[in-house]
C-alpha cells in the first residue's frame, strides 16, 4: 500500500493581504528602531551625566586635598568624613 498523499493545499494569499501585512510589519520595525534609538541616546546621557558628576567629585575632592595640604590644615580624619558625608548625597 502507498501512503496517502499529504491532500492539505495551501491557498494562495491575496495581494492586500500581503500588503497589509507587509506595512504593518515595516511600521512595527520603525517603531522599534525609534525607540531602542531613544534608549539608547538615553543611556549616553546617563553615562555622561555620570561621567560629570565623577569629574565633579574627583575635582571636589583634589580642591579639599590641596587645601588641607597647603593652605587650611584641614585635620585628615574630618575631611575624611566630608568626603564620605559628600560621597552619600
Amino acid at each position: 500500500m502507498r501512503p496517502a498523499r499529504n491532500t492539505t493545499t495551501w491557498a494562495p494569499l491575496s495581494t492586500n493581504y500581503v500588503a497589509q501585512s507587509s506595512f504593518h510589519v515595516k511600521k512595527s520595525v520603525v517603531a522599534f528602531r525609534q525607540s531602542f534609538s531613544a534608549l539608547v541616546a538615553e543611556m549616553i546621557n546617563m553615562r555622561n551625566k555620570e561621567r560629570t558628576e565623577c569629574n565633579l567629585w574627583r575635582a571636589v575632592n583634589q580642591k579639599l586635598v590641596d587645601a588641607q595640604m597647603c593652605r587650611f590644615h584641614i585635620p585628615g580624619d574630618v575631611l575624611e568624613r566630608f568626603l564620605f558625608f559628600a560621597s552619600t548625597l
